[in-house]
């Protein structure tokens, strides 16, 4: 089976390196964008299996590329990343297609979680 593609979506260069670095951990093929247009693109090429979006991004926001990607591709699992506290943005991601929403600043065992969540909800459309 061939590796997970996952996509890093975030202008903070350090919240990329932070979730590079742990990812790195498991078994992913890991790329990342600094900005909505670099992701659409990346997208476009190749859709991941995981993408890990920024809500505020340079360009295009997060919620537009959430919902190309969730017509682009909509087996693609998206995890929306916000330092916005509102209850209203991660609603409105998950009527759009997100499947969670972790807040930042965010704990990487909360980024684990989710991965494990996905892999379990992966292997029960498989069955």
């Amino acid at each position: 089976m061939s590796k997970l593609k996952i996509l890093l979506v975030d202008d903070e260069p350090e919240i990329l390196q932070v979730l590079k670095i742990h990812l790195s951990t498991f078994d992913y093929d890991i790329s990342t964008a600094e900005d909505g247009t670099s992701a659409l693109n990346a997208v476009n090429e190749n859709p991941p299996d995981i993408a890990f979006l920024d809500y505020s991004l340079p360009q295009l926001n997060g919620k537009t590329l959430l919902k190309f990607i969730k017509r682009r591709s909509p087996a693609t699992y998206v995890v929306m990343v916000s330092g916005r506290a509102s209850m209203d943005i991660a609603r409105e991601c998950l009527e759009f297609g997100a499947f969670d929403y972790i807040q930042k600043p965010f704990n990487l065992d909360r980024v684990t979680e989710v991965l494990r969540a996905i892999a379990l909800v992966r292997g029960m459309e498989e069955d």
